[in-house]
């Protein structure tokens, strides 16, 4: 029986392996580019690859030129790459795909006007899909709906061709539908710096988490994650965390 058991738990794991396994085989050139990049960056932010430009940017550039990033939040489904459209029209990945194909789901994005590239201003802004809750952030509520799961989830790492910079989280919120940087100033002072962040802490919600043992002084760089909120679209949920590591 034991024996009979074993062959069947066997059989189940071989059909498993090869339904994956299938699946790869199956997906475009496109989709296994971005599933091994995912892999890969998996690898670096666990620290078992050390070199950011382990993730193959050119590859992915070669498919749109507009890739320039990496983001993950290790213990959720947020792997994903981040794009910087060159033009006028900072909706268009709001309806397209890292692949610049049309895609409900969007894509990650910065803002060309208040974005270096290099994550070395004060304040980086990445923006997922407003105008519904599907987005690649789709689970951003639920993963910091409380102080353990901000804790549970309080590392992000943004990877580009030449560094990876290593995030702690801080606060998650709901906030207003601002442009965050436009509205305040690009974040060009102290001053527009902690209005943003009193704002943030002032808005009135039940829906805040923050962790008090991470301290902002002057001089800190900050990311922000923001989405749309899936019950309100009048309304935003934004991530902050504090740049903690540069490593090349």
């Amino acid at each position: 029986m034991k024996r009979q058991l074993r062959v069947i738990a066997n059989l189940l794991l071989s059909a498993i392996l090869l339904t994956g396994c299938s699946a790869f085989d199956s997906a475009s050139p496109a989709e296994k580019l971005l599933q091994s990049s995912a892999a890969i960056a998996e690898r670096v932010v666990s620290g078992r690859l050390g070199a950011a430009k382990s993730i193959n940017f050119p590859a992915l550039q070669e498919v749109n030129p507009e890739i320039y990033a990496w983001l993950s939040i290790p213990g959720t489904s947020v792997s994903a790459p981040v794009a910087q459209s060159e033009t006028q029209d900072i909706a268009f990945y709001q309806s397209h795909g890292w692949d610049r194909s049309e895609d409900e789901r969007g894509c990650l994005y910065t803002h060309f006007r208040y974005s270096d590239k290099r994550f070395g201003d004060r304040v980086s802004v990445i923006y997922g899909k407003s105008e519904s809750s599907l987005s690649v952030l789709d689970g951003l509520e639920e993963w910091y709906r409380s102080g353990d799961s901000l804790q549970e989830h309080n590392r992000i790492a943004v990877i580009t061709e030449d560094q990876v910079l290593r995030y702690q989280v801080f606060c998650a919120s709901e906030f207003s539908d601002a442009l965050i940087s436009h509205d305040y100033n690009q974040f060009q002072s102290e001053a527009d710096i902690s209005a943003f962040l009193e704002d943030v802490q002032g808005y009135h919600t039940l829906r805040r988490q923050t962790d008090e043992s991470v301290n902002i002084s002057p001089g800190d760089r900050i990311l922000v994650l923001t989405k749309k909120l899936s019950r309100d679209e009048a309304q935003r949920f934004l991530v902050l965390a504090k740049l903690v590591e540069t490593t090349n």
